[in-house]
């Protein structure tokens, strides 16, 4: 973990993740280890042909700030999954480049500049 600190305030404690240095063949499912506690995931290209993402993570106590990339993927939640993992959350998404679209019935969709 590194830390980030600005001016006399207290260092945030950080950490970064990357599938940069792993073989494309495994990146998929290193990144699948990295996010299932907080979702499931598929991706939406073959795994073999590699799968790009990286994440920074700043500890906040009980608030996690999380600046993310990842290629295309399917994520989903259920409350099976919060009872796996013991871990109920919210999220907020800021997008800056791409899509996201929502499969829930909610109907949202967004694009690059929308929150």
């Amino acid at each position: 973990m590194t830390e980030h600190s600005v001016g006399e305030q207290k260092p945030i404690p950080s950490f970064q993740f990357s599938t940069e240095s792993i073989a494309a063949n495994e990146q998929f499912d290193c990144y699948r280890d990295f996010i299932m506690p907080l979702s499931d995931v598929e991706p939406l290209a073959p795994s073999g042909s590699g799968f790009r993402a990286r994440a920074r993570v700043y500890d906040m106590g009980a608030l996690q700030l999380a600046s993310m990339y990842n290629d295309p993927a399917a994520f989903s939640y259920s409350r099976k999954h919060m009872r796996q993992f013991g871990m109920e959350h919210w999220s907020l998404n800021l997008i800056t480049e791409g899509g996201i679209s929502y499969a829930s019935g909610n109907g949202l969709k967004g694009s690059s500049g929308d929150m």
